[in-house]
């Protein structure tokens, strides 16, 4: 029988924030702000349930989860962070690895591939629609491995246990949006989207993912974020 219910995942919730909200805002003015996305790149309507399935519509949100693909995707989550275990990410504040998953919903289209598409469709709108999404092949050739300089050796054994997992396929790193966001989108273009217009341009902390797909196309691995400023 599928799972129908599920509660909000509250330590992801905490994990994610950063990515919903100002860079470098007090506690009381992240609170006070009424822009869904100010200047960051994930919703501030953002929900996260413990199936893993973001909405930006949560009181809409209806569930249909196989429980054994449930336990699969946890089970490979944390798989993939004990590789990672005590690595941090590059930037300019570095930042840990999280595990990760969106189990795949039998009521949606199958996830075929990882691309800008499938990654916005899973984050169930919450990614700023001109955020950029960069999917790159999980090898040493990519931009985001020579990037992570200090842990070349963390990163070549995780590509290893994707390469080597009999559950997973597609391995990809993903990057969701750049800064600064894409040069001050004119007035008008928020108007056509009926969003508000962020009033400040501080800095970012942008989400970045290690993720590969199982065999029913649930999306499967790690998440972190890179600050820039």
């Amino acid at each position: 029988m599928n799972l129908a219910e599920f509660s909000i995942n509250k330590k992801f919730m905490e994990f994610i924030e950063p990515c919903m909200t100002p860079y470098c805002l007090t506690p009381k003015q992240k609170k006070e702000t009424k822009f869904e996305w100010p200047d960051n790149v994930i919703s501030t309507r953002t929900v996260v349930f413990e199936s893993g399935q973001i909405s930006r519509a949560p009181t809409e949100h209806r569930h249909h989860v196989d429980p054994k693909e449930l336990k699969l995707c946890r089970q490979l989550a944390r798989e993939a962070a004990e590789v990672m275990a005590g690595v941090s990410v590059q930037s300019e504040i570095d930042t840990e690895l999280y595990p990760f998953y969106i189990v795949t919903d039998e009521d949606d289209a199958d996830l075929q591939v990882i691309d800008d598409v499938s990654i916005r469709s899973v984050f169930g709108g919450s990614i700023f629609p001109y955020a950029s999404i960069k999917i790159e092949s999980m090898d040493r050739d990519s931009d985001w491995y020579c990037y992570q300089a200090d842990h070349r050796g963390k990163w070549e054994q995780l590509i290893a246990w994707f390469k080597e997992s009999p559950h997973l396929s597609g391995e990809s790193f993903v990057s969701i949006g750049e800064y600064p966001l894409p040069a001050k989108i004119e007035e008008k273009v928020y108007a056509e989207m009926d969003l508000d217009i962020p009033e400040f341009y501080m800095g970012s902390n942008l989400p970045r993912l290690s993720v590969g797909l199982t065999q029913n196309r649930s999306l499967v691995g790690l998440i972190c974020y890179v600050t820039h400023t």
